[in-house]
This record gives C-alpha cells, sequence and structure tokens, in this order.
C-alpha cells in the first residue's frame, strides 16, 4: 500500500497564472484560436494571493499538484510559465490526454482526483479552482473558489 500524501490540488488558468493582461490585449475576445499563441509564449503572470498561498501549503509541508484543462501537448509551455513565475516545486502537473479532450472539465478534474487518490495515494485536502467545476466532485477536499469577474457567472 502507497503511503497517503496530504495535497493541494490547484487549477492553472485564472487560478494561479492571470490571463488577463492577454485578453486585455485582445480586446476580451477570447478566440480560441488565439489562446495556444498564449500559451506557448509562456508569459502568464503569476496571481501574488494565490501564489502566496502556495508558498505558505509548501512550508507546512503540503504536496501540491496542477491539474489543468489545458492539452498534454502544452505541457513544456506550461511548465516553463509556471516555474518562471515561482511555481517551481510540486509534485504533478497533470494535462488532459487526447482521450479526455472532449469530457467535461467537471468529469476530467474529479477523474485525476480520484486516480491520485486511489492510484497514486494522494490525500486531497483542498482543491483551488476560480470556476466550480475545479473545486467540486469526487475527492475535492475543501473547495476553495478563486474570484474571477470574468467568468464571474459560471
Amino acid at each position: 500500500p502507497v503511503a497517503m500524501k496530504d495535497v493541494v490540488v490547484f487549477d492553472v488558468d485564472d487560478t494561479v497564472l492571470d490571463s488577463f493582461p492577454a485578453m486585455q490585449e485582445l480586446d476580451f475576445g477570447q478566440i480560441p484560436k488565439l489562446m495556444p499563441d498564449y500559451i506557448e509564449k509562456a508569459n502568464g503572470p503569476a496571481l501574488p494571493h494565490v501564489h502566496a498561498l502556495y508558498s505558505k501549503l509548501l512550508e507546512r509541508g503540503y504536496e501540491v499538484v496542477f491539474i489543468t484543462s489545458r492539452s498534454e501537448a502544452f505541457r513544456e509551455a506550461t511548465e516553463l510559465n509556471l516555474k518562471k513565475v515561482g511555481y517551481d516545486k510540486f509534485s504533478k502537473l497533470i494535462m488532459r490526454q487526447p482521450d479526455e479532450l472532449l469530457w467535461t472539465v467537471y468529469k476530467y478534474k474529479s477523474t485525476a482526483r480520484r486516480k491520485l487518490v486511489e492510484l497514486e495515494g494522494f490525500n486531497v485536502v483542498a482543491c483551488l479552482g476560480d470556476q466550480w467545476a475545479d473545486i467540486t466532485g469526487e475527492h475535492a477536499g475543501l473547495g476553495v473558489k478563486v474570484p474571477n469577474l470574468l467568468s464571474y457567472f459560471c
């Protein structure tokens, strides 16, 4: 049996990385074809209040896992961006695999957390995200909704 490890799960976009500047450049017209360009640039700034919490959690011995709806194709750029803005210590970065791209965010993130718990021995104590699907469902622990006024009603 695998030993239980207390972990906090973070979403990436608009939770740890701020896409507001990129949306502003697009005059708030989030055009799906342009989002890969934003991701590949790996210049998303950190949200300071979330980064401060991340640092405190690491100090207290929690492990951190990122679960993002980004496709596996963007792993290199996502890891680079996270590390550039100070998210350089984490246990895992989980990204959508090709067979998961059509799943709802809720199904994808719940399934990813279930695998963390049942297959890898993690104990999810909390999830942080800007969307309800990031923080609800199986093995979510304490759900912490990060304010995102651009998607307030989502």
